[in-house]
């Protein structure tokens, strides 16, 4: 079990561990869903909404598909496409006033618990994020906190521009 912690800054979120930096996600301006994340490796991927209504988001190294995203009424779907390994998780809120997510995996084996913290003062989430064993063995990891960081903040933005609770 490792704890994580993502920082906002300005529109941005910094992601360690332990005080040890990991990576940045930058989004390219402020309500935008186009990011990037940027590795402490300095490996660099991008975060890029599809369809209409932006309900599909997919990341990308170069040209190849890492994972996607997809908002629906029960959370967020998150399908990972690491070396061609497939994986599903969900990504949903713990109670609709909450300020917990869960991530589960197919068997629905929680892996990931992120709490949200608001702050008043400067008008931003930070993210305070419990993995277990099982999660700390996947591959990409790190990646794939970064995806559930995006949700979050998508899924928070989104609330907040309709007018609902975050």
């Amino acid at each position: 079990m490792k704890k994580y912690k993502a920082i906002s800054n300005r529109r941005n979120f910094r992601l360690a561990e332990d005080n040890n930096l990991l990576g940045e996600l930058v989004y390219s301006k402020w309500g935008s869903l186009n990011a990037v994340i940027n590795l402490i490796d300095n490996t660099e991927n991008k975060f890029k909404s599809k369809g209409i209504w932006n309900q599909k988001i997919e990341l990308f190294n170069n040209d190849k598909k890492l994972l996607e995203l997809k908002m629906g009424w029960k959370g967020i779907k998150i399908q990972t496409q690491f070396e061609n390994n497939v994986s599903n998780y969900l990504l949903k809120n713990i109670g609709f006033f909450s300020n917990k997510f869960t991530l589960l995996d197919s068997d629905k084996t929680e892996l990931v618990e992120i709490k949200s913290d608001f702050q008043w003062k400067k008008l931003r989430y930070d993210y305070d994020i419990t993995t277990t064993t099982e999660f700390d063995k996947l591959e990409n990891d790190k990646m794939l906190l970064f995806a559930i960081i995006y949700g979050i903040n998508y899924r928070n933005t989104s609330m907040a521009a309709a007018g609902g609770a975050t």
